[in-house]
């Protein structure tokens, strides 16, 4: 199975909503990604969307909840790997880093052209980094149990 995350339409796997790009997005027809996948996740800013599956994978290995349902479908206990998972987690820092190198590197934004602490246009700082941080504390929310 393949899946895709994007937020215009050209990214890998957008494929199976080309129709929709073409149709609904300002150069569509030029931009539309002709790859498919099997399952297709967009949001507002594809690395976001990413981030969103990473915190779900985790919540979904880490949660005591969704480890009965676990044990259940595989038959066996399973051994506890979430700081294992949380190291997979974005975190603001990590991002941070990687914005860095980025911009060291003469690598601009795909959306402005701009050399700078930036994704798809939008701030790191307040913006970008705001978003990051919201999806973990969220993430990482003890889970209270009946």
């Amino acid at each position: 199975m393949t899946t895709g995350i994007g937020d215009g339409g050209n990214e890998l796997g957008m494929g199976k909503v080309k129709e929709a790009v073409r149709k609904c997005m300002p150069r569509g027809e030029l931009v539309a990604c002709d790859v498919g996948d099997d399952f297709a996740i967009t949001a507002g800013v594809s690395n976001w969307g990413g981030y969103a599956v990473a915190c779900a994978l985790y919540i979904l290995n880490c949660c005591p909840i969704h480890d009965r349902y676990l044990r259940k479908a595989v038959g066996f206990p399973r051994h506890s790997e979430q700081d294992s998972w949380a190291s997979a987690l974005p975190t603001v820092t990590k991002e941070e880093k990687l914005l860095e190198i980025l911009v060291k590197y003469g690598i601009r934004s795909g959306k402005t052209g701009n050399l700078g602490m930036e994704v798809d246009g939008l701030p790191f700082y307040d913006t970008h980094s705001a978003m990051i941080q919201q999806l973990r504390d969220i993430t990482l929310q003890p889970v209270a149990m009946a």
